[in-house]
């Protein structure tokens, strides 16, 4: 584990709000027209900056667990879901499914964000 701050580590705390401002401003006028949100593009965005921030906490890539987590909250999106609705599609879940991953990802990232923060002072 790097205890010390390092200067490109400074790229990783601001990538998300840079990805968040450019997908708002720019990509979102672009994907007007499918049926894309903006969320759903930043996915692998936070997984290249969960990836990241792992390895400089642990030293190895926690995503594994990530998916794992997000396996179970997507099944559990889905027995939500299927309670819901008289007849089920597979297309009219694929949006629930991706708003529950960019959710849940997008809190693991700031937590992830938040370890590392708090490794700086009391590692």
């Amino acid at each position: 584990m790097i205890n010390q701050f390092i200067w490109p580590e400074i790229i990783l705390y601001a990538w998300p709000f840079l990805c968040m401002y450019l997908g708002v401003v720019i990509l979102k006028p672009a994907i007007r027209d499918f049926n894309v949100t903006v969320g759903t593009c930043l996915l692998p965005a936070w997984l290249l900056i969960i990836n990241a921030f792992s390895l400089l906490i642990y030293n190895f890539s926690i995503l594994p667990l990530l998916f794992v987590a997000s396996i179970f909250l997507v099944v559990l999106a889905l027995h939500d879901y299927i309670r819901t609705v008289d007849t089920f599609y597979i297309a009219d879940f694929v949006p629930v499914a991706l708003r529950v991953l960019f959710i849940s990802w997008t809190f693991f990232l700031v937590g992830i964000m938040l370890t590392r923060l708090v490794s700086y002072f009391f590692v």
